[in-house]
């Protein structure tokens, strides 16, 4: 089977080669469509119907439950729980209570009571770790968020939970394995094209953040409005200070 992989940061030219493909196959042909969510799969899939009729056997899925899929039976297996997006924020607020009292935030020590700054944690968190970045690099340009890095793996580990970045990991691995797909069905490495569909403007391809945005993003987080809200209160907290009498 040869697998082909569209390019395009245009959504609409990806979707008609995602339609083009799918109206070339037979109304019961076994096809998994995946979509980033499922109302997104589902119209891809009624868009075809409509125009060449209905089909049998089409598996619609969102990437969400894609990854939860292949992920669970390895997760069930290390006896891994894993953790909604509440649950991992809770466990962020958790850590920098910990480390607040510890004294070791670090430059977040200013910041770590913001509401915002246990919810901005949690998404640092996953973003670092579906990146593999080793703490150990990272300590050597963010020592401080290094350190709440690996903080936060400690406590992952030692409570037999993962979050969505862990997910990912175990569905990329168990989807490297084959372990849920026959020889027969898995491509070949010669066998998967890429195909770029021109574009109106250039296709920029991901990159990762730099430790400097990461950091920033954290303290404009840890207000609710960013750091403009932030100097504004600190700004009307001085004047009223300056104004008040004894």
């Amino acid at each position: 089977m040869t697998m082909h992989v569209v390019v395009s940061s245009s959504s609409s030219r990806r979707i008609a080669r995602a339609r083009a493909w799918l109206e070339a196959r037979e109304p019961a042909e076994e096809i998994l469509i995946i979509g980033a969510t499922l109302d997104a799969a589902n119209e891809v899939a009624r868009g075809v119907a409509q125009t060449k009729g209905a089909a049998f056997g089409w598996h619609r899925l969102s990437l969400t439950q894609l990854a939860a899929t292949l992920a669970g039976p390895t997760l069930a297996a290390r006896g891994i729980v894993p953790l909604s997006r509440l649950g991992m924020q809770a466990m962020a607020a958790r850590l920098v209570h910990a480390l607040a009292a510890d004294g070791a935030l670090g430059r977040y020590t200013g910041v770590a009571q913001g509401p915002g700054f246990a919810r901005a944690v949690a998404s640092v968190m996953m973003e670092l770790r579906l990146a593999k970045v080793d703490p150990d690099r990272l300590g050597i340009v963010a020592p401080d968020l290094a350190t709440l890095v690996r903080t936060y793996e400690s406590n992952l580990t030692g409570g037999g939970l993962t979050d969505w970045a862990g997910v990912m990991i175990s569905a990329a691995e168990a989807a490297m394995s084959g372990d849920f797909v026959s020889d027969q069905a898995a491509p070949a490495t010669s066998d998967i094209h890429s195909v770029r569909v021109a574009d109106a403007a250039p296709v920029i391809d991901g990159q990762l953040r730099a430790p400097w945005r990461w950091e920033r993003l954290l303290v404009e987080a840890a207000v609710i409005g960013g750091r403009q809200r932030w100097r504004a209160g600190c700004a009307a907290y001085a004047a009223r200070m300056n104004t008040a009498t004894c």
